[in-house]
């Protein structure tokens, strides 16, 4: 009886449990900031002052082992920073990757990751109505310190845009006394692209392959002023729309009309090929 009392004691006292918290490190959870993207004045086009969130896919390395963070992680304006839901930490000394693509709302396109440097885009332009941009960005910052005993740099993205913006810009170029303005109607361009895909490796991009036909219509050209008649010397400009860059030889189609002291002639159409 003795010896069953002691056993049981025994079992009681291994049975005893202690809950331990690991605490996430301080300071050292992963941010991103200083979003730049390359020429930024191009118009309806992604820039760093409008854009509002975007899509980041990042991988952690350590030895031959890779593993995945970020899986289309939505990234999004927080008056001037840029936040997201669930925070990811730097872990010392393993090596980060970070892909970026916007737009994030709405998005047209896939982005397929082979590994952590490399992937393959596919968009849709017609799904888009030639109307979305399209922008990546590809990071590998230095390897994290083994000790990680300061806050690591937020990672910043620099984007390039993929897509090709497109307008048509037309002038009257007779003569200031001919007495003559001009209207233009009806821009479109065929021939287009209505899909594609695109390799990318740590940020450098291959030829997109593409697919299918569409048709742009830019409609009517027009003055800053919106006024639709061009005097001697105006030039007027249409919409601006977005191409999948793609070696093609592209029509041009559009419509003139011509008036001669008030008086109307025409319409004239017009087709143009260009490559």
């Amino acid at each position: 009886m003795k010896k069953l009392t002691t056993l049981l004691l025994a079992l009681a006292a291994v049975s005893c449990s202690s809950d331990f918290t690991v605490e996430a490190p301080k300071g050292a959870a992963i941010e991103f900031e200083n979003i730049f993207v390359e020429n930024s004045t191009r118009a309806t086009a992604l820039t760093k002052e409008n854009i509002q969130d975007f899509s980041v896919y990042g991988f952690v390395e350590s030895g031959e082992k890779q593993g995945q963070i970020f899986d289309n992680t939505r990234i999004y304006r927080a008056g001037e920073q840029f936040k997201y839901d669930i925070e990811q930490y730097w872990i010392g000394g393993a090596q980060y990757y970070f892909t970026a693509i916007a737009p994030y709302q709405d998005a047209k396109w896939t982005y397929t990751a082979k590994n952590a440097a490399e992937g393959t885009i596919e968009f849709d332009n017609s799904a888009a109505a030639a109307s979305q941009d399209l922008i990546f960005a590809y990071v590998k910052p230095e390897k994290t310190p083994a000790n990680i005993e300061s806050k690591p740099d937020p990672v910043s993205f620099n984007f390039r845009h993929l897509l090709s913006r497109v307008k048509f810009s037309f002038t009257n170029g007779f003569a200031a006394d001919s007495n003559i303005t001009l209207e233009v109607s009806g821009v479109k361009i065929t021939n287009t692209a209505a899909s594609g895909s695109i390799t990318v490796s740590e940020g450098t991009f291959g030829d997109w392959t593409t697919s299918g036909d569409m048709t742009i219509v830019f409609g009517d050209a027009a003055l800053e002023n919106q006024s639709s008649l061009m005097n001697a010397g105006a030039a007027a400009k249409s919409d601006n729309y977005f191409l999948i860059p793609a070696a093609r030889t592209y029509t041009v189609e559009f419509i003139v009309t011509l008036y001669q002291a008030g008086v109307k002639f025409g319409p004239y159409n017009h087709a143009v090929n260009v490559t």
